[in-house]
């Protein structure tokens, strides 16, 4: 029903986090920011039987900030939590100033991308 009531509106991507319990065990939607992790475990490249090479993804790092607020908080005690992401991690609040220091370094080339 949520997901019905969604579509059409302006684009939008969820982060939405399922604790590992029974249905009837779970709790409300919790709105949360997002939690922060330590570094995870490297990725391991070994070659497989084939000769193919492939790589073992590391764990994901522990919890850095789990406090409340945040899905990390909201699924430990059960809540579903749902966080609304952007996809454009431009800083554009500082594009000017990056532009001005790039064509201090390499000339007016570079500038050219920041304006478009």
């Amino acid at each position: 029903m949520l997901a019905q009531q969604l579509i059409g509106t302006a684009p939008w991507l969820l982060n939405v986090n399922i604790p590992n319990m029974p249905l009837h065990a779970l709790k409300s939607v919790k709105l949360c920011r997002l939690g922060r992790r330590h570094a995870a475990e490297q990725a391991i490249q070994q070659q497989s039987p084939r000769g193919e090479t492939m790589y073992w993804i590391g764990s994901a790092g522990a919890a850095k900030d789990d406090s409340e607020g945040t899905d990390f908080h909201a699924t430990a005690h059960g809540h579903v939590s749902m966080t609304p992401l952007k996809v454009d991690l431009t800083d554009h609040e500082n594009l000017g100033y990056w532009a001005q220091t790039a064509s201090k370094l390499a000339g007016p080339s570079t500038t050219s991308a920041a304006a478009s």
